[in-house]
């Protein structure tokens, strides 16, 4: 049965089992609850004064309904954020119609990586050997990438044969060792893993050689309001000491899903974590279960007839917000439901 509806309260029931309550009041009960609930809507960056965050000048969300219809032809544009999200909205402002500059800033002022060319088949690229230490794991996949090329491959195949084992080396990882990897490796990481296609590569190289699309590394200092209904831009370039100052018309968060469970809004999390029934992973990127995707209490403890799906499984998963990871989880999960 599929209910359109949004759910906003799941609880225990005395007798087991579940009662979910769905927007418009009604009441279903059940025996067991699956949260797939896709990923967290974005949170605005530091820096970012909160009298912004109603107004049409700077979009929260770049996916909400008609985020880009007020942007004009000729408006300055800021992305912050240079992930695939930042290409998305900047080739969606071209595809309307949109001429005027964009800029967008980054920490590193990373682009995501293009897809390599289409090769004959090959024998399947052997993945690195990484164990539990990040430092022997880099070296190994470098290592990997240097045969690779001497071999005639590019280093696509060795980030693609990592796919089936990141899961598990991620579980084998600490949490000090997880928090290392966010902080130090994650943006190389995601540049690498999550491509463009080459015909969306060459379409941002060409905005970028006509000067309509400019990537800055830097960090974003404060976004205000300025004179009129410009947005004031205080900028501090990668390895500057001085900061500069820009004036943009508009400004649109493109950093990408939110990334703390702990501040979610969202009715139905938010009543399971205040309640207790759940309880964020330890690096707070989504909630904490174990490995057969059952959730974990307030106490740690598991909730029996509970489970995780999707991207609220980072935390212990990682690389669970591709399609061909979910539908493997998926079947597993299904498979154990029904044991």
């Amino acid at each position: 049965m599929l209910i359109a509806d949004d759910a906003v309260a799941l609880a225990h029931r005395p007798e087991g089992g579940f009662r979910l309550t769905t927007d418009v009041g009604r009441s279903y009960d059940v025996d067991g609850a699956v949260l797939a609930v896709g990923n967290f809507p974005p949170d605005p960056p530091p820096g970012v004064d909160k009298e912004l965050l109603g107004s049409f000048r700077f979009r929260t969300d770049p996916w909400a309904p008609n985020a880009l219809s007020r942007i004009e032809r000729g408006d300055s544009v800021l992305l912050l954020g240079t992930s695939l999200t930042m290409v998305d909205v900047a080739l969606s402002l071209t595809d309307q119609g949109h001429e005027g500059p964009i800029l967008a800033l980054s920490r590193r002022g990373l682009l995501p990586r293009r897809h390599g060319p289409v090769a004959p088949p090959a024998p399947p690229q052997v993945p690195p050997v990484i164990g539990p230490s990040l430092a022997s794991s880099l070296r190994a996949v470098r290592h990997a990438v240097r045969t690779a090329a001497e071999e005639g491959r590019s280093w696509h195949f060795v980030i693609d044969s990592l796919r089936a084992s990141t899961g598990a080396y991620w579980q084998s990882l600490s949490a000090e060792g997880r928090a290392r990897f966010l902080r130090h490796l994650r943006p190389w990481w995601d540049v690498h893993r999550h491509r463009l296609a080459p015909q969306v590569d060459e379409r941002l190289r060409a905005m970028m050689a006509a000067g309509r699309l400019r990537v800055v590394a830097g960090r974003l200092e404060q976004l205000s309001a300025g004179a009129g209904d410009d947005l004031r831009l205080r900028l501090r370039p990668r390895g500057q000491r001085m900061g500069e100052d820009i004036t943009v018309r508009h400004a649109i968060n493109c950093v990408g899903p939110g990334g703390d469970i702990a501040g979610t809004r969202d009715p139905l999390l938010r009543g399971l974590l205040d309640a207790g029934l759940v309880r964020p992973d330890p690096l707070r990127l989504g909630l904490e279960t174990d490995a057969a995707a059952r959730l974990l209490d307030r106490t740690g403890r598991i909730v029996q007839g509970l489970y995780a799906m999707g991207p609220i499984m980072r935390g212990t998963s990682w690389e669970i917000t591709a399609v061909p990871d979910i539908r493997v989880q998926a079947q597993k999960l299904a498979a154990a439901i029904l044991a």
